[in-house]
C-alpha cells in the first residue's frame, strides 16, 4: 500500500469497523470492496473476508467499549 493512500483508505475502512452490528459491517464491507479502495487494493476485502468469523464477535459489544 502506498503511503499516500494510507489516510484515505482508513477513512474508507471505518464504515465497517462503526457499523452499528454485524451485518451493517457485511454491508459496509460489499460497500467497500465496490468502491475505488476495494478494487485498488482487493486483498484487504479478501482479509477481512478470510477472518469474518473471527470479526463477527466484535460487533456484539456496544460501541463504547470497541473503542
Amino acid at each position: 500500500m502506498a503511503r499516500k493512500d494510507r489516510k484515505a483508505l482508513g477513512t474508507a475502512l471505518k464504515a465497517i469497523y462503526r457499523a452499528v452490528d454485524a451485518a451493517a459491517a457485511e454491508e459496509a464491507l460489499t460497500a467497500f470492496e465496490a468502491s475505488f479502495w476495494g478494487q485498488r487494493y482487493p486483498a484487504i476485502g479478501q482479509s477481512w473476508r478470510r477472518a469474518w468469523p473471527e470479526a463477527i464477535p466484535f460487533f456484539a459489544f456496544p460501541a463504547e467499549v470497541r473503542r
